[in-house]
């Protein structure tokens, strides 16, 4: 979930790079043409992204294994610095 959520909100930060940075303003009637465009190919490339886990369950494993090695790891430190700023609390 967290993977798709990070796909959309790059997909949508593109799309707005690509349309020069410009966003209609909420007094204007229509939107342009090129931001509706922009609008339905990150709607198309989000629905796409939801069925990536069932079309290539081995890549959606790798992740995840990936997110809690990872998980894991920043844990460790977190507790290690933890342990760390109690030892010079105490002294």
């Amino acid at each position: 979930m967290l993977f798709l959520l990070r796909s959309a909100f790059w997909i949508v930060a593109v799309s707005f790079l690509l349309n020069g940075g410009s966003l209609p303003s909420s007094s204007d009637d229509h939107v342009p043409a090129s931001a509706r465009e922009s609008a339905a190919k990150v709607v198309s490339a989000v629905t796409g992204m939801r069925n990536l886990c069932t079309r290539h369950r081995g890549a959606c494993d790798a992740a995840g294994d990936t997110f809690e090695f990872a998980k894991g790891q920043v844990g460790a430190a977190a507790h290690s610095l933890s342990d760390a700023l109690n030892k010079r609390n105490k002294d």
